[in-house]
């Protein structure tokens, strides 16, 4: 079963890649800063494959740190679900990236639970102490900013209001 869920657990990582990688092909002005993230992604697929903690937690808090803004900016709900709601309607899709966002945004809270119970899964109990992942939390999201500050400007400022006050 471990090995089914850390396979999961890459195949939704790999998934978000190619959003990444084909979001930023489609609309140029992101596509350096895609490449970086879609590091992040790659780092926790190596650690997933390793077996190592760090690469669950990271996998959790990017995916919960890209969920979580898109609830405040709307991006998804607005714009995504309204090309779903016309490529469901046959009108076919009139901008790819937000509605292959949707299907970020839900593969990601698929990502976090499978992450979750795989943390919990591992045999080392010093593995799945709450300190670990609070660490892998802060240095994704640190690293996600840093991305942001040098390739995202535009995003950065919205980013620091996510989780500090």
């Amino acid at each position: 079963m471990h090995k089914a869920l850390d396979r999961v657990a890459v195949a939704l990582c790999a998934v978000w890649i190619f959003i990444l990688l084909s979001s930023g092909i489609i609309e140029r002005e992101v596509l350096v800063l895609h490449c970086f993230q879609s590091m992040i992604y790659a780092a926790a697929i190596a650690l997933i494959l390793r077996g190592s903690k760090w690469g669950y937690g990271i996998a959790a808090s990017i995916a919960f740190i890209w969920d979580f803004a898109n609830l405040h900016t709307g991006f998804v709900f607005d714009a995504g679900f309204r090309e779903w709601s016309a490529f469901l309607h046959g009108r076919g899709i009139a901008h790819f990236v937000p509605w292959e966002a949707t299907v970020g945004w839900f593969a990601h809270l698929l990502l976090i639970a499978i992450v979750f119970v795989r943390w919990t899964l591992r045999p080392d109990k010093r593995g799945r102490d709450a300190a670990g992942l609070l660490a892998a939390f802060v240095a994704t999201y640190a690293t996600f900013g840093i991305m942001l500050f040098f390739f995202g400007k535009f995003f950065f400022p919205r980013y620091l209001r996510l989780f500090i006050p």
